[in-house]
């Protein structure tokens, strides 16, 4: 990545922008994994009655909030597993070990959506008040972005990081041959089994007349894990508590592949760190984010990784589409139009989201920052190449032309 990205950022600017800013980005995403298997699992735990709510009551201090004690405990857990895999060399093995348990949590999924697929023809229904009130009184503030911002952003900068995944491939069709069922049919389908457990949910605790109690360590109102656990008396004992873990055991995969690519791009960029210290530090930032409940708020998280990444693949875009150099060459130093471009893409996004945080009845289509980022970082790129901005390649050696 950082060598594709030379090309349109230059050399500096690629290795802090898709070399130290991922890496940095990698520690929040490792927070989150961790955060969300800590939650599920102990979600499970209390579905089957072995933690009562009070238990995962936290502490607050005027704006202080710190999770509670089984939660650190938990988490302290997961980290010390997921930081041993990192120093044995063992992420590896943790990823191929997830790409078999994969397709088994797909399938639990569309088991639980299919056992109670009766309900979703029922005649009751929660009307929009119901629906408004329930996520009203949720303490979890994790946003309510619309599907098409919190995708672009989720994916910006998984998208950089396809770059590595792309030069592993030997011809340009496979990409296509393993995109197109692992990522489109794959997330299509968790999307509407995940949708159909939610409105089952809704619409058996409509009928049954109960409410919805918001109590310590609920999930977010209208999420899956919501849907599963508040539906748990319609499944055989025990299901609702089991689905859960086993969903929470999915986290680990992306939680070591985080703490990985953190531990790589900070020893690249400051060889005196070690392995072991590097990971450790992420692994202190990520248990401070988790106790204070900052990465409970999936919306913001999401909003900045778009803010952020979103405008530098636009700025890549922007570069190979309008183009006067090869697209494979390296620019020493910084590329003033890649860069130029990224800022603008970064400023537009950014103004848009402290903007739609202070004021809610933005336009909708401003609110969706990542994706009007990507664009205008795209056009700036080429408006700044059109300028005289845009930096001449590297002259290769006879050897490197040789090669």
């Amino acid at each position: 990545l950082v060598v594709v990205a030379a090309s349109t950022f230059g050399a500096l600017g690629s290795e802090w922008l898709c070399g130290v800013a991922i890496a940095v980005a990698g520690i929040v995403w490792y927070a989150l994994a961790v955060n969300f298997g800590v939650d599920s699992t102990l979600l499970g735990l209390r579905a089957c009655g072995l933690i009562p709510p009070s238990g995962l009551a936290g502490w607050t201090a005027g704006p202080l909030v710190v999770k509670s004690p089984v939660f650190l405990g938990a988490a302290l857990f997961w980290i010390y597993i997921t930081r041993t895999a990192i120093m044995m060399r063992l992420p590896g093995v943790v990823v191929t070990l997830m790409k078999v348990y994969a397709p088994v949590a797909l399938l639990l999924l569309t088991a639980t959506a299919l056992w109670r697929s009766p309900l979703l023809w029922s005649t009751s229904h929660m009307d929009g008040l119901e629906l408004a009130q329930l996520v009203r009184t949720s303490k979890n503030p994790s946003g309510h972005d619309s599907a098409l911002q919190m995708t672009v952003g989720f994916f910006a900068m998984i998208g950089l990081l396809s770059v590595d995944w792309g030069a592993a491939v030997r011809e340009r069709r496979d990409i296509l041959r393993a995109g197109l069922p692992c990522v489109l049919v794959a997330a299509a389908w968790t999307s509407i089994m995940s949708l159909m457990v939610v409105l089952e949910t809704t619409n058996w605790l409509r009928i049954q007349g109960m409410h919805f109690a918001i109590n310590p360590g609920d999930p977010v109102p209208l999420s899956f894990r919501w849907g599963v656990f508040h539906g748990g008396e319609t499944y055989p004992a025990g299901a609702a508590a089991a689905i859960l873990i086993l969903f929470g055991l999915a986290a680990l995969a992306p939680a070591v592949a985080s703490l990985e690519r953190m531990s790589e791009g900070v020893t690249t960029h400051w060889p005196s760190l070690t392995r072991g210290r590097a990971s450790l530090l992420g692994c202190g930032v990520a248990f401070i984010l988790m106790a204070s409940a900052q990465v409970d708020r999936l919306g913001p998280i999401v909003g900045a990784m778009g803010a952020i990444f979103a405008p530098a693949l636009g700025a890549m875009a922007g570069q190979r589409l309008g183009r006067r150099f090869p697209s494979g060459e390296i620019r020493t130093g910084i590329n003033p139009a890649g860069i130029l471009a990224w800022i603008a893409g970064f400023a537009l996004a950014l103004v848009l989201e402290i903007e739609k945080s202070i004021y809610p009845g933005l336009p909708r289509w401003l609110q969706e920052t990542a994706l009007l980022g990507l664009l205008t970082a795209a056009i700036a790129y080429w408006v700044f190449a059109r300028l005289g901005f845009e930096s001449p390649p590297a002259q290769r050696g006879p050897a490197e032309l040789d090669l």
